[in-house]
């Protein structure tokens, strides 16, 4: 899938999405807005920044997801980052950075969770900037984890511990944590 073909893709995934409050509706309106900017999945756009994807990613039995220690930020995080020109879909986009950062992939479908925007600090000669991140959500094929690109350490976060976390990561787990039943 091309690049035009990834953003109608990604317009009616959003379409279908049911926000949860204000923030994640300004969210959505911000992704969309980037949607007619040139190159949005460009890790290159500083100015309004650009589309990334990320995945929460459930334990095959246990009500928990993987997060990892980010290597740039130090804080715990779910897998995810840049749209590559070699991705053919923003699931897939998520699913190659889940399997770089963490080394599981998808069991089950994956599905659009959440949108968020929030600030990326400025780093080396990259400057201060905002990521318009789509999250998905999906069962992990193994509860084995490694650590891998971009991670200084990945575990299993019961769902209660991952709410206790900054509200980028809390708002998703809640949404997990109130539809599964595993």
């Amino acid at each position: 899938m091309n690049a035009s073909g990834m953003e109608v893709e990604l317009r009616g995934m959003l379409a279908a999405l049911q926000p949860s409050g204000s923030v994640e509706r300004m969210a959505v309106a911000a992704v969309l807005a980037l949607l007619d900017e040139p190159d949005p999945f460009s890790s290159s756009s500083f100015e309004p920044g650009h589309i990334t994807a990320s995945a929460f990613v459930v334990h095959p039995t246990e009500r928990s997801v993987a997060l990892v220690l980010h290597s740039k930020l130090k804080r715990w995080l779910q897998p995810g980052g840049h749209v590559e020109a070699s991705d053919t879909s923003i699931v897939s986009a998520a699913i190659r950075e889940v399997a770089e950062e963490v080394g599981v992939g998808p069991a089950d479908d994956p599905w659009l969770l959440d949108v968020d925007v929030h600030v990326f600090p400025e780093r080396h000669d990259v400057p201060r900037h905002l990521h318009h991140d789509v999250r998905v959500a999906f069962t992990a094929d193994s509860s084995t984890l490694r650590i891998g690109e971009g991670a200084d350490d990945v575990r299993w976060w019961p769902f209660d511990d991952a709410i206790a976390l900054e509200e980028s990561v809390a708002r998703p787990v809640r949404k997990l944590r109130s539809t599964l039943r595993h």
